[in-house]
């Protein structure tokens, strides 16, 4: 297993967070890992506003949390992801520095 620059899989639940979603995803964005070294779920509880069209312009995977928590998107984060190494951020999360 190569550990110089493993996928790092993020897990991020969101409800509704479509004013906090931008801001993070951008600050991920701005990250200098690989960006193919990156996998940035998105385990939604149900949004009702813009927050899935903001993780699908980011290229996002989205999967439905269908108990709504935080705490069963991050299980369900952890069954889903692919990464050698897993975050668990969130939405609140930003990073200020590129090489966070």
């Amino acid at each position: 297993m190569e550990m110089q620059n493993p996928l790092v899989t993020i897990i991020t639940p969101t409800l509704n967070n479509e004013k906090e979603l931008i801001i993070f995803l951008n600050s991920l964005k701005k990250q200098t890992y690989p960006k193919d070294k990156l996998e940035i779920l998105i385990i939604d509880g149900g949004s009702t506003d813009n927050t899935i069209n903001i993780a699908k312009r980011y290229k996002t995977r989205i999967i439905k949390n269908k108990l709504v928590l935080a705490e069963p998107a991050i299980t369900l984060g952890m069954e889903k992801g692919k990464g050698e190494l897993i975050m668990i951020l969130a939405v609140d999360n930003i990073y200020e520095d590129k090489n966070a």
